[in-house]
């Protein structure tokens, strides 16, 4: 995931819905990081369509996504603590198939870098590219582009 010429690596969850290449949403953060209950995610009004920016902990994958659909969020980012992205599930497996929303786990270093780009500038806009020569999209690590200038990888 990235700002501006800049890119980041992702994987997507293995719940979620899916995007086309060069959908763009406009990112902003989360007003709690954890985003571990509706109220902590932020306002509908201001999480409308958005992806949303969180961090990993606290509580798991599946209630963050559902926290920031009951919100009004289209996306989540989740930026986990180290320098890793791996595909996040939903326990049990079912619970996952009420999710709707794009998910996506970034690198940690890549968080601290879109955070940044969110603070200099009110809801940056973000796309993702999938490559299209993975065919099987599992455990794999993709690379997603934005046509900001915020941040550098």
């Amino acid at each position: 995931l990235g700002i501006g010429v800049q890119s980041f690596d992702y994987v997507q969850a293995e719940f979620g819905g899916w995007f086309e290449n060069e959908d763009e949403w406009h990112l902003v953060k989360a007003q709690d990081d954890y985003c571990c209950s509706v109220e902590s995610c932020g306002t509908k009004d201001h999480l409308q369509g958005m992806a949303v920016l969180v961090a990993r902990g606290k509580c798991d994958f599946a209630t963050k996504a559902e926290n920031l659909m009951e919100s009004n969020a289209t996306m989540m980012v989740l930026a986990n603590t180290n320098d890793t992205a791996f595909r996040m599930g939903a326990e049990p497996e079912y619970r996952g198939r009420k999710i709707n929303m794009v998910a996506i786990m970034i690198p940690d270093e890549a968080g601290k870098k879109l955070e940044s780009a969110i603070l200099k500038k009110n809801a940056p806009i973000i796309s993702l590219q999938r490559d299209e020569r993975m065919k099987n999209e599992t455990a794999a690590m993709n690379t997603c582009t934005a046509n900001n200038t915020l941040c550098q990888s």
